[in-house]
C-alpha cells in the first residue's frame, strides 16, 4: 500500500516535468515577446488607473450664465468697452435675454470699472467673490497664464464665433465672403 502511494507520487505530473528553456532561437524570442507585452500591459493598466483615480474634477459654484444671473454669491465683471460689455449693455430692451439683464444690473450695482483684461483677472485673483464675463479666447489665454489659479466655464450656452470687420473696398472681401 505505501508503495502504491510512492508510485503515485513519483509519477505525479508536478514533479516530473523539468522546468526548460526553448532551445531555439525563435522559440525563444516568442516568449521573450510574450512576457515583455504581459509587462507593457501592466504598465500601462497601471498609469491608466493612476491618472484616473488621481485626477482633479473641479466642482463649480455655477455651470452657465442662467446660473451666474440667478444666484447671489459670485458677482460678474465686465470690462468696460468690449464687445462682451456692449452685448449685455445693448440688451436692455423688453424683448432681450432675461439673463443677460440680470447680469448687467448685478455688474452696475457693484459700482467697478474695469477698463483692462489684466485688471480683471487681477482683480479675480485677489478676490474669489468675482467673475469674469469675457470673450473665449481671451478667457482660455488666461486659464493658460495663470496655470490653476483659475477656471473657465467653457459651455454657457451662447455660440460666440469670433470674426473680424473689413472695409468694403478691401480687395479680399468679395473673396471671403464667398466662403
Amino acid at each position: 500500500m505505501i508503495t502504491l502511494l510512492v508510485s503515485c507520487i513519483s509519477y505525479c505530473p508536478l514533479q516530473t516535468v523539468p522546468e526548460t528553456y526553448p532551445s531555439i532561437a525563435s522559440a525563444r524570442t516568442m516568449l521573450l515577446s510574450f512576457w515583455l507585452l504581459v509587462l507593457l500591459t501592466h504598465v500601462f493598466w497601471q498609469a491608466d488607473m493612476t491618472a484616473y483615480l488621481t485626477r482633479n474634477e473641479q466642482i463649480l459654484p455655477v455651470n452657465s450664465l442662467e446660473e451666474l444671473a440667478e444666484q447671489n454669491h459670485i458677482k460678474p465683471v465686465l470690462i468696460t468697452g468690449t464687445a462682451t460689455h456692449d452685448a449685455f449693455r445693448v440688451r436692455q430692451d423688453p424683448n432681450a435675454n432675461r439673463f443677460y439683464q440680470l447680469i448687467y444690473e448685478k455688474y452696475k450695482s457693484q459700482n467697478i470699472k474695469i477698463m483692462s483684461f489684466s485688471d480683471a483677472i487681477r482683480l479675480v485673483l485677489n478676490d474669489s467673490s468675482y467673475a469674469v464675463v469675457a470673450e473665449q479666447t481671451a478667457l482660455t489665454y488666461a486659464v493658460r497664464k495663470h496655470c490653476g489659479e483659475l477656471i473657465m466655464l467653457a459651455n454657457n450656452g451662447e455660440n460666440r464665433n469670433l470674426g473680424f470687420a473689413a472695409s468694403p473696398k478691401a480687395v479680399y472681401v468679395e473673396t471671403l465672403s464667398k466662403l
